[in-house]
């Protein structure tokens, strides 16, 4: 059975062995040593597409906390501390943006701003 999840080996004693799922989609089989491995490349790119993901998810947080605060200020009816707000996650979303997803350093957001 080798369904891409699982490899199906001879193992020491000579009997077939079943292993144990694949880790992530970024490991290969190693039909030599009989086991699951990931090469630094592809650990690279697993924890690079891990901080795209992240990145995505933060981005969308500030995107909600920007659009509300933005139709406050386009309706004329935004208070003082949304106005300030409003500036603080538009900075933190282009600071966000300009994160080397390679070697990540993630911004702060704005502290207790988020609704």
């Amino acid at each position: 059975m080798n369904d891409g999840e699982r490899r199906v080996y001879i193992g020491k004693n000579g009997e077939l062995t079943l292993s144990d799922s694949k880790p992530s989609k970024w490991h290969t089989w190693d039909s030599d040593n009989n086991a699951w491995v990931i090469s630094d490349t592809e650990r690279e790119q697993a924890a690079k597409a891990d901080a795209e993901n992240m990145r995505s998810a933060l981005r969308s947080t500030a995107d909600t906390e920007i659009s509300w605060r933005q139709d406050a200020v386009d309706a004329d009816i935004a208070t003082t501390e949304e106005i300030a707000a409003l500036s603080e996650w538009k900075k933190y979303r282009v600071m966000l943006m300009r994160v080397d997803t390679a070697k990540p350093l993630w911004p702060m957001p704005p502290g207790g701003l988020a609704s």
